[in-house]
């Protein structure tokens, strides 16, 4: 067991000469990471909860493709969709859109 004892004295040797790193900041997640668990969405999902389904793989490259060829996002994609099925059967659109 030398060995771990020489791992903690060359770290406690390091801390006591202040030549430690400090630790990363961890309040601002990296792009396209998740959010932390607990902490508040970002105001433009305030008010507002996911709507998850699973479809094909092809379905969604067709879905990013057809956004890209219209400049537009997958999330006004699905809006319009979800608005043409409530008008379909005669609901009241409930998405805003942009």
């Amino acid at each position: 067991m030398a060995r771990s004892t020489d791992l903690r004295r060359a770290i406690l040797d390091q801390a006591s000469r202040g030549d430690a790193q400090p630790a990363p900041d961890q309040s601002v997640a990296p792009p396209g990471t998740r959010a932390r668990p607990g902490a508040p969405p970002p105001p433009s999902r305030a008010g507002k909860t996911s709507v998850t389904a699973y479809f094909a793989p092809a379905v969604r490259r067709q879905l990013r493709r057809l956004a890209a060829d219209r400049d537009t996002t997958l999330q006004a994609l699905l809006g319009e969709a979800v608005n043409d099925l409530f008008a379909k059967h005669g609901l009241p659109e409930l998405v805003e859109r942009d």
